[in-house]
């Protein structure tokens, strides 16, 4: 582990094909923590539920389950970086910004980075040209970060 890390949370929070994968992959050498994207925990649920049914919802919820006992069994030293999309103004993303505030109260401190990409159109379709740091919400207990640019 480096020696100059730090025992936190940090949620790469951005829409799909943003590189919060790409991101979380180049910052967890750098402060020697474990990454749980997104994909890993909704992958049961896609695979062997209905997506938006009640059981995809119920299946997000165990596996979630799980992957929250694990993160509060690692050692306090070990950071741990998640990536999702968080939105509000639903029922589903409100209960899921509870179940990060409850862990980040258990396992503080809690920084979130939204990612945004430019995209630009090329010959050979879509592709990222810059991933940025975006700024935190002042009625959330975020921390702000420092930008990290990863080729998307």
């Amino acid at each position: 582990m480096p020696a100059n890390s730090v025992q936190t949370l940090v949620l790469l929070n951005g829409y799909p094909g943003v590189c919060k994968l790409t991101i979380g992959s180049v910052l967890i050498p750098l402060i020697g923590g474990r990454l749980l994207d997104s994909h890993s925990v909704n992958n049961v649920a896609f695979a062997l539920t209905e997506f938006k049914s009640a059981a995809f919802y119920d299946t997000v919820r165990a596996v979630r389950a799980v992957a929250d006992a694990r993160i509060l069994a690692l050692a306090q030293s070990v950071p741990v970086v998640l990536t999702d999309i968080r939105t509000e103004g639903n029922d589903w993303g409100d209960e899921d910004w509870a179940r990060v505030v409850k862990l980040a109260e258990a396992r503080p401190p809690l920084c979130v980075v939204v990612v945004r990409c430019a995209w630009a159109r090329t010959s050979v379709g879509f592709k990222a040209s810059n991933a940025t740091q975006g700024a935190s919400h002042a009625t959330r207990p975020w921390r702000s970060g420092t930008a990290i640019k990863a080729p998307c």
